[in-house]
């Protein structure tokens, strides 16, 4: 296939949102009714947000496909990926764009609380066939309507990855994507000691 100028690296599908980040004296927090903290701070960064600016930084040319709510969390979003020049193709997200507590420790380490009732929407096959079209590889984000995506890249026949972050090995949201992806990041930290 012959590329064109119009044409970019990576598309990055999902992981588009917003965080509130707490940051807490300890982890896990102690039983009290209210407490002092040292900052509380909201952005836009979720999970492919932060792949995409990552990507961008290194030189690729990215763009970014999620749904995104017509809402002040939308609105932090779309702001981060003008003013990084990173494209955003944004469906609309009816019930709001996804948001997130983070509780950060010292150490830093997070305990995230997500808003389960922000989302919805979908990627019209057509958007993402011809965004495909355009890429040479896309990452795929764990979160909805992203599972639907796969067979659709899959025809477009760019490879695949993803980061099923803190999985298991079990958890079943995961294994479509683990399973649809040629590439398959993953942490350690819930994974069994003893692989067998």
């Amino acid at each position: 296939m012959q590329r064109t100028d119009d044409d970019f690296d990576v598309l990055v599908l999902g992981g588009a949102g917003v965080d509130t980040i707490v940051y807490v004296p300890e982890l896990p927090l102690e039983d009290a009714d209210s407490r002092l903290v040292e900052g509380i701070e909201a952005r836009a960064g979720h999970t492919g947000d932060f792949v995409a600016l990552g990507l961008s930084e290194l030189g690729l040319r990215v763009h970014h496909l999620d749904v995104v709510g017509d809402d002040p969390e939308g609105d932090l979003v779309r702001a981060f990926h003008r003013e990084r020049g990173i494209p955003l193709t944004a469906p609309p997200a009816p019930k709001g764009t996804r948001r997130a507590v983070n509780l950060v420790g010292p150490d830093g380490r997070r305990s995230s609380l997500y808003d389960g009732a922000r989302g919805g929407g979908h990627y019209p096959e057509e958007t993402v066939a011809a965004l495909a079209a355009r890429c040479r590889h896309a990452h795929v984000s764990i979160t909805q309507p992203c599972e639907r995506a796969l067979p659709v890249l899959r025809k477009a026949g760019v490879t695949v990855s993803t980061d099923l972050h803190d999985w298991d090995g079990e958890a079943a949201h995961h294994l479509p994507y683990a399973l649809g992806a040629d590439l398959v990041f993953v942490s350690a930290a819930a994974l069994p000691a003893d692989p067998e």
